[in-house]
């Protein structure tokens, strides 16, 4: 079991013709806002990032500056600062703990998945 963590903004004209020009999806609900995947954090596993096909951010460094004004919830509505995010992410990482990488490379979807700076992430749809 896990916890999906999402970004909330608000969508403006230049997101949707970048998001259509690279094959997303446009499914916007009344409040004009789309959650953007952020990643999972679960019991047993090394955080998993999402990367989004590297459309607001390229590694972890980069997710933290794009995350500044941002709304962080967790599946379940609750919100994060982006601090309370990033140590949650960064306690995730460093610990010793299996990786979806180790457990399951034998997956179709395997290539997807890449560490950057010691940091995981995939590339396709996971929840």
């Amino acid at each position: 079991m896990g916890t999906n963590y999402y970004a909330h903004i608000k969508v403006i004209d230049e997101d949707i013709k970048k998001l259509k020009k690279d094959g997303f999806r446009m499914d916007f609900c009344c409040f004009n806002k789309y959650p953007i995947h952020l990643g999972k954090s679960s019991i047993g596993w090394k955080f998993y990032l999402a990367y989004n096909k590297g459309l607001y951010y390229k590694n972890w460094n980069q997710m933290k500056n794009w995350l500044k004004g941002k709304i962080i919830k967790d599946e379940y509505g609750r919100i994060l600062s982006l601090k309370e995010f990033i140590d949650l992410v960064e306690v995730k990482q460093k610990e010793e703990k299996p990786t979806f990488l180790e457990d399951f490379r034998a997956r179709e979807d395997y290539r997807k998945e890449f560490t950057i700076n010691g940091y995981i992430f995939c590339d396709y749809e996971f929840s």
